[in-house]
Protein backbone atom coordinates (compact mmCIF):
# COMPACT_ATOMS: atom_id res chain seq x y z
CA UNK A 1 0.00 0.00 0.00
CA UNK A 2 3.17 2.15 0.73
CA UNK A 3 4.64 1.42 -2.65
CA UNK A 4 1.43 2.71 -4.62
CA UNK A 5 1.11 5.90 -2.69
CA UNK A 6 5.02 6.75 -2.86
CA UNK A 7 4.79 5.54 -6.96
CA UNK A 8 1.18 8.32 -6.87
CA UNK A 9 2.88 10.67 -5.36
CA UNK A 10 6.53 10.09 -7.94
CA UNK A 11 3.85 10.41 -10.48
CA UNK A 12 2.39 13.36 -9.48
CA UNK A 13 5.64 15.39 -8.69
CA UNK A 14 6.82 14.30 -12.62
CA UNK A 15 3.65 15.39 -13.98
CA UNK A 16 4.39 19.04 -11.66
CA UNK A 17 7.59 19.11 -12.88
CA UNK A 18 6.49 18.76 -16.49
CA UNK A 19 3.93 21.30 -16.65
CA UNK A 20 5.43 24.12 -14.33
CA UNK A 21 9.37 23.24 -14.65
CA UNK A 22 9.87 23.27 -11.14
CA UNK A 23 12.03 21.07 -9.20
CA UNK A 24 10.01 17.33 -8.49
CA UNK A 25 10.87 18.34 -4.41
CA UNK A 26 8.85 21.19 -4.94
CA UNK A 27 5.45 20.77 -3.28
CA UNK A 28 3.42 23.88 -3.73
CA UNK A 29 -0.13 23.91 -1.64
CA UNK A 30 -3.32 24.24 -3.00
CA UNK A 31 -4.56 27.58 -3.06
CA UNK A 32 -7.02 28.88 -0.52
CA UNK A 33 -10.21 29.54 -0.60
CA UNK A 34 -11.53 32.67 -1.28
CA UNK A 35 -14.01 34.65 0.34
CA UNK A 36 -16.48 34.45 -2.19
CA UNK A 37 -16.10 30.57 -2.54
CA UNK A 38 -16.82 30.19 1.39
CA UNK A 39 -19.98 32.70 1.00
CA UNK A 40 -21.07 30.83 -1.95
CA UNK A 41 -20.60 27.29 -0.26
CA UNK A 42 -22.40 28.58 2.64
CA UNK A 43 -25.29 29.78 0.38
CA UNK A 44 -25.85 26.24 -1.08
CA UNK A 45 -25.48 25.13 2.30
CA UNK A 46 -28.63 27.48 2.95
CA UNK A 47 -30.35 27.01 -0.42
CA UNK A 48 -30.66 23.20 0.52
CA UNK A 49 -31.75 23.90 3.88
CA UNK A 50 -34.65 26.12 3.02
CA UNK A 51 -35.38 24.36 -0.04
CA UNK A 52 -35.84 21.03 2.24
CA UNK A 53 -37.96 22.81 4.97
CA UNK A 54 -40.11 24.06 2.31
CA UNK A 55 -40.08 20.11 1.37
CA UNK A 56 -41.28 18.92 4.98
CA UNK A 57 -43.89 21.37 5.47
CA UNK A 58 -45.63 20.80 2.28
CA UNK A 59 -45.35 17.21 2.75
CA UNK A 60 -46.68 17.93 6.52
CA UNK A 61 -49.39 19.98 5.05
CA UNK A 62 -50.67 17.55 2.03
CA UNK A 63 -50.77 14.84 4.88
CA UNK A 64 -53.67 16.58 6.91
CA UNK A 65 -57.31 15.23 6.28
CA UNK A 66 -59.20 16.64 4.00
CA UNK A 67 -62.13 17.51 5.90
CA UNK A 68 -66.04 15.92 6.78
CA UNK A 69 -65.06 13.62 3.90
CA UNK A 70 -62.80 11.77 5.53
CA UNK A 71 -64.32 11.18 8.72
CA UNK A 72 -63.63 14.38 10.99
CA UNK A 73 -66.39 16.31 12.66
CA UNK A 74 -67.36 20.17 11.75
CA UNK A 75 -65.22 21.88 14.13
CA UNK A 76 -62.33 19.28 13.57
CA UNK A 77 -62.43 20.01 9.55
CA UNK A 78 -62.69 23.83 10.68
CA UNK A 79 -58.82 22.88 12.97
CA UNK A 80 -57.65 20.92 10.22
CA UNK A 81 -58.22 24.10 7.74
CA UNK A 82 -56.53 26.20 10.35
CA UNK A 83 -53.49 24.14 10.91
CA UNK A 84 -52.81 23.46 7.02
CA UNK A 85 -53.05 27.40 6.23
CA UNK A 86 -50.36 28.10 9.00
CA UNK A 87 -48.47 25.20 7.03
CA UNK A 88 -49.25 26.30 3.58
CA UNK A 89 -47.76 30.16 5.23
CA UNK A 90 -44.85 28.81 6.48
CA UNK A 91 -43.84 26.72 3.25
CA UNK A 92 -44.83 30.04 1.23
CA UNK A 93 -42.01 31.99 3.63
CA UNK A 94 -39.54 29.41 3.05
CA UNK A 95 -40.16 29.70 -0.84
CA UNK A 96 -39.60 33.31 -0.26
CA UNK A 97 -36.26 32.29 2.04
CA UNK A 98 -35.25 30.49 -1.32
CA UNK A 99 -35.33 33.23 -3.76
CA UNK A 100 -33.64 35.13 -1.36
CA UNK A 101 -30.94 33.03 -1.09
CA UNK A 102 -30.87 32.11 -4.76
CA UNK A 103 -30.91 36.25 -5.63
CA UNK A 104 -27.98 36.81 -3.39
CA UNK A 105 -26.38 33.78 -5.25
CA UNK A 106 -26.71 35.18 -8.35
CA UNK A 107 -25.46 38.48 -6.95
CA UNK A 108 -22.21 36.89 -6.28
CA UNK A 109 -21.87 34.92 -9.86
CA UNK A 110 -23.11 31.92 -8.47
CA UNK A 111 -25.79 29.46 -9.96
CA UNK A 112 -29.17 28.65 -8.19
CA UNK A 113 -29.12 24.80 -8.17
CA UNK A 114 -31.21 22.60 -5.95
CA UNK A 115 -28.64 19.78 -5.33
CA UNK A 116 -30.26 17.64 -2.32
CA UNK A 117 -33.39 15.61 -2.03
CA UNK A 118 -32.37 12.68 0.07
CA UNK A 119 -33.96 12.76 3.92
CA UNK A 120 -33.53 13.32 6.33
CA UNK A 121 -30.81 16.13 5.99
CA UNK A 122 -27.33 15.97 7.13
CA UNK A 123 -26.92 19.04 9.55
CA UNK A 124 -24.12 20.23 7.60
CA UNK A 125 -23.39 23.36 9.04
CA UNK A 126 -26.01 23.44 11.16
CA UNK A 127 -26.10 22.31 14.90
CA UNK A 128 -26.11 18.58 14.98
CA UNK A 129 -29.54 18.86 16.74
CA UNK A 130 -31.11 20.08 13.84
CA UNK A 131 -32.46 17.16 11.83
CA UNK A 132 -34.92 17.82 8.33
CA UNK A 133 -37.19 14.78 7.51
CA UNK A 134 -40.71 14.11 6.03
CA UNK A 135 -42.82 13.17 8.30
CA UNK A 136 -47.06 13.89 8.10
CA UNK A 137 -48.49 16.26 10.41
CA UNK A 138 -48.88 14.64 14.01
CA UNK A 139 -48.16 15.23 18.23
CA UNK A 140 -44.34 14.84 17.65
CA UNK A 141 -43.91 17.35 14.28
Amino acid sequence: MALAADLCDIGTHRTRRIETGRPMNDVTPAPALTQREVLLHALYEASELEHNLMCTYLYAAASLKDGEREGLRAEEAAAVRRWRQVLMGVAIEEMGHLAAVWNITSGLGGAPRIGRSNFPLDPGLLPASVVVKLAPFNADT
